[in-house]
């Protein structure tokens, strides 16, 4: 039995081995290179590359791993030193990002294809669907270790 049926038998996945490897799928990193390239004006953080990160992360980590994307999700955005956001961010930021890990997890019901996470995504950021937060309240929230 290999992981992915392990995962599988568990109730944890489809027990099809992801396009994006489990490590990535939780971490999320194709995502932030993604955003950056669909937005590479704009600032990591507060604005669309960080909504479409959020949504295309918990979209894909929803289809994969449904029973770990919320969690996965709310651990990232917890203020728990050393496992969550460091520095710790502010309650604008972890609201905008609450919001968009649960619009990205409803565009997973939608889409069929890693293609589609990426298509509803750009469609929800046109439509302004998701949320956003100034760069400078995002700022004066931030509170240091």
């Amino acid at each position: 039995m290999n992981i992915y049926q392990l995962l599988q038998y568990l109730g944890l996945s489809s027990g099809q081995k992801p396009e994006i490897g489990y490590k990535d799928l939780i971490f999320g990193d194709y995502a932030t290179e993604e955003a950056k390239k669909r937005f590479p004006d704009e600032s990591s953080v507060g604005g669309n590359q960080d909504a479409f990160r959020h949504l295309v992360w918990q979209a894909n980590l929803q289809r994969e791993m449904p029973y770990f994307a919320k969690l996965i999700g709310d651990i990232h955005e917890s203020r728990i030193p050393f496992i969550g956001r460091e520095p710790i961010q502010g309650k604008s930021e972890t609201e905008m990002d609450l919001y968009n890990n649960a619009l990205g997890r409803k565009i997973a019901d939608q889409a069929t294809s890693y293609d589609d996470v990426y298509r509803i995504a750009d469609e929800y950021i046109k439509n302004k669907k998701v949320k956003t937060v100034p760069i400078d309240i995002v700022r004066k929230e931030e509170v240091n270790y």
